[in-house]
Parts: C-alpha cells; sequence; structure tokens
C-alpha cells in the first residue's frame, strides 16, 4: 500500500487545484477503506471529486465507495459463483477474524467439515487469489475492496445478530443465504451490435430458449406469459 501521509496530502493538494475542498480526515477515510490500495484510492478520490461541488463530508465518501463497489458488481458476483459452500464459509469465517480454522468450535459454527478440508480450503482460497495467510496463520486478502464487498454482501444476504453488551462489540452471522444464480461473464466487444453479442454467447447459451435485456432495461414483465407469446 501507499504510504497514508503522503496520500492524503496529495489527495487534498489535487482537489484544491481543482477548487474543490476535502480535509485530511475524509482522504484517510477513503485511504482505509481500500487499506491504502494505490489503484482503488486514487479511483475512489477521483469518485469523490466529480460527486462533490464543494466540499467533501464522510456522507459523498461513503456514496463513493458504494459507487466504487457497484462498478465491480457484476465481477466479484462471478467470483462468488465459482466458490464451493465450504470455500465461502471459510471467507466468512476469515473476515470475523478467526485464526484458529482447525478448532472444534470453528469447524462446527461455520460448518468445514474437518481440519483436512481446512486444508484444502486454504490451498484453494490461496490459488484463487482471494486470501493467503501470513506468519501469524491470519487470513489477509489480496483484494480489499473484494474484502468489502463480501462483508457487504454476507451481511445484506444473512440472518444477522450485533451484540454491543459489556463491550462486546460482536456481529454474529447466522444463516447466509445466496442466490441460486449462475452467471457467465464474456467480452464480446466494444463495438459489437446486439446481434453479434448475441452470436458471441452462442455457445454458452446452448439451444435453451433464453431472453436477452441490456443492463439498463427496466420495466416489469411477466416472464412466462411472454415466453407463451413467443411459444404460441
Amino acid at each position: 500500500p501507499i504510504d497514508e501521509k503522503i496520500f492524503t496530502d496529495y489527495i487534498v493538494k489535487g482537489f484544491l487545484k481543482a477548487g474543490k475542498i476535502i480535509y485530511p480526515e475524509q482522504a484517510a477515510s477513503i485511504y482505509n477503506a481500500v487499506e491504502g490500495d494505490p489503484w482503488y484510492a486514487q479511483h475512489l478520490a477521483s469518485i469523490c471529486l466529480n460527486l462533490t461541488k464543494g466540499y467533501v463530508n464522510e456522507g459523498i465518501v461513503k456514496q463513493a465507495i458504494q459507487h466504487l463497489i457497484n462498478l465491480h458488481d457484476c465481477e466479484f458476483h462471478s467470483i462468488v459463483f465459482s466458490l464451493s459452500k465450504y470455500q465461502t464459509r471459510m471467507i466468512k469465517a476469515a473476515l470475523e477474524g478467526v485464526v484458529k480454522f482447525t478448532s472444534a468450535d470453528v469447524l462446527d459454527k461455520y460448518r468445514l467439515n474437518s481440519s483436512a478440508n481446512v486444508s484444502r480450503l486454504k490451498e484453494a482460497l490461496t490459488k484463487k487469489e482471494i486470501i493467503t495467510f501470513n506468519e501469524h496463520k491470519e487470513a489477509v486478502f489480496i483484494d480489499p475492496l473484494l474484502k468489502l464487498w463480501f462483508a457487504n454482501y454476507f451481511l445484506h444476504n444473512s440472518d444477522v445478530t450485533f451484540d454491543y453488551r459489556d463491550n462486546k462489540n460482536e456481529m454474529t452471522v447466522h444463516q447466509t443465504n445466496m442466490e441460486p444464480w449462475k452467471v457467465t461473464v464474456v467480452d464480446t466487444g466494444y463495438n459489437t451490435m446486439t446481434g453479434g453479442r448475441i452470436k458471441r454467447i452462442q455457445k454458452y447459451v446452448g439451444n435453451e430458449p433464453f431472453m436477452m435485456t441490456y443492463g439498463d432495461g427496466v420495466c416489469d414483465v411477466n416472464m412466462k406469459e411472454l415466453l407463451k407469446y413467443h411459444q404460441s
């Protein structure tokens, strides 16, 4: 990661040159949100610059973080769908600060099956370049934005209990309800027309009936009735 002070000073000066103001505290929030990753931090600062008309506050920083996450949402979803249920549980445990993955209570809580399975999971997640493990056997996420996305994903698709009694400050994820989707991401070319894009995904669709729309198509359609209409 880039040095925090170098980054915050650079961002504060850059905003001033653009006639806008960001205080060191907000610049530090940008830095910390992506754990000092130079590319993400610069991109996040750029989004903040575009969102504000004058001063950057914490609300704008939070909005910018969500914008950045949304830009990578499809990519991150495709990563989730490539994971086994055990790999997903391992990631959840890592997010919650688990270090001793092979302890009996952790194996039971996160349903990781066995110590041997934990070893296989560590190897698989390392090969997928999602998590690595440091000398203290702590899980370290390689992509800080993916880590943030995972945290939001589990939170918004789970039953969660927050416990602030007796200074516990704990979050317990009881059940995760992941969507039963299968997503294929295909680069069909920047200048390709509609028909060409459909042709290029033919090998993934096969001979089954399918429906197509662009990402900015918003409507309320009865899909079953639409299919009946085309098949009649």
